[in-house]
């Protein structure tokens, strides 16, 4: 869009309305909303419980909660043995955003 018209257009004009391909449980697991964020192009995902808007997940935020629960496993590996089950999304959602910390 050039310049001089961004001013005549509203974000309702712009903004996705297929809600479904763009938020997540609080209780998803992990790859799942990677899986989800690869299919819909996005790099974020609203996690909604019912209507509310309780957070925002973010690539970011994932790769770095994966790359720790990596390690941890590795050392839970090495400890016992085994590994635990699949990661899920809840408690880990960023609510920066909403807060306006972000």
């Amino acid at each position: 869009m050039p310049r001089d018209e961004s001013e005549r257009h509203t974000v309702a004009e712009l903004m996705r309305r297929d809600l479904a391909a763009i938020t997540v449980s609080p209780h998803a697991d992990t790859l799942e909303v990677l899986n989800k964020m690869q299919r819909n192009g996005s790099s974020r995902l609203l996690v909604t419980e019912g209507d509310r808007l309780v957070g925002i997940i973010t690539l970011t935020d994932l790769l770095g909660y994966l790359s720790l629960m990596n390690e941890l496993e590795g050392f839970e590996e090495n400890r016992t043995g085994s590994l635990p089950s699949r990661h899920r999304i809840s408690g880990h959602i960023s609510s920066d955003h909403l807060a306006g910390k972000a």
